[in-house]
């Protein structure tokens, strides 16, 4: 019976190399600052982290979660391309809610020369998939800039004082009650 590939009993291990993750060996504890501008850009065109990390030379999606999830800086700069792209979605709500978001296709045809050509055809707007879209749009701003687009209306109380002398007007207005009684 053959050992080969298998560890020796009380044999030293030996250093297992590495092969590069979809072409791109980046350190664990820090990321380049080139992908950190490639992630940015990606996310200012609207793209999702998927996207962004398919080109062979990009880092892993979990890569970049985790890099996002390790530095506060990454994770400040990525949230403000977000917020940037929330702005945007607000004019691309009114684009759609304006009738604009029409679907065009084209079919090839025969002419009366019975040759080829391409015809462009719109749609008609379909209402209910618009409506998808800008309340799907509409989700995905509120989540990322809530004091702007979120319906959350908060209240805020300036109330001072000790609270034992608070609850005790509180308790006797409108009763003419002495607090000996």
């Amino acid at each position: 019976m053959s050992c080969k590939g298998r560890v020796k009993y009380g044999a030293k291990p030996q250093p297992v190399e590495v092969a590069p993750v979809r072409g791109l060996v980046v350190p664990e504890s820090k990321y380049p600052v080139d992908v950190l501008d490639i992630v940015c850009l990606g996310v200012l065109e609207g793209k999702t982290i998927a996207e962004i990390c398919k080109p062979a030379k990009m880092p892993s999606r979990p890569t970049v979660l985790k890099w996002l999830n390790q530095d506060q800086s990454f994770m400040d700069r990525y949230l403000d391309c977000q917020r940037v792209c929330a702005l945007d979605d607000a004019a691309k709500m009114q684009w759609i809610a304006d009738g604009n978001d029409k679907v065009q296709y084209q079919h090839p045809v025969e002419n009366d020369e019975g040759e080829t050509v391409i015809k462009t055809y719109e749609m008609p707007e379909d209402v209910p998939r618009s409506k998808l879209r800008v309340d799907t749009i509409k989700w995905r701003a509120t989540k990322l800039m809530p004091k702007v687009f979120g319906d959350k209306v908060s209240q805020e109380h300036n109330i001072t004082g000790d609270l034992a002398d608070l609850i005790a007007n509180a308790s006797n207005k409108g009763h003419n009650l002495n607090s000996g009684d």
